[in-house]
């Protein structure tokens, strides 16, 4: 069973999103959010340990950034992706 040792809401990953002018797009009904290496330590912060516990989360490596698959991510905050991310036109 994951304990969450930290309960990010909806504001606290939107503000995080803008703030830094994170890149993401919607794919297949989830959101991959692409965080470049710099702001990691931060991503880290905001999700706490409790749902890197166990199994962690996995990601994509890219050059200079990391991909995040949002869906996982938001259902266990109890956050809703459109709250956060616009649907793509």
């Amino acid at each position: 069973m994951l304990v969450k040792l930290n309960n990010m809401k909806t504001l606290d990953l939107y503000k995080f999103v803008f703030k830094n002018n994170i890149e993401y797009h919607w794919h297949d009904g989830d959101v991959i959010l692409m965080i470049n290496n710099y702001l990691l330590n931060e991503w880290n912060k905001l999700l706490g340990v409790g749902i890197t516990d166990e199994e962690g989360l996995s990601c994509v490596m890219k050059d200079g950034y990391f991909c995040f698959h949002m869906k996982e991510i938001c259902e266990y905050f109890d956050i809703e992706m459109n709250e956060v991310f616009e649907e793509e036109k």
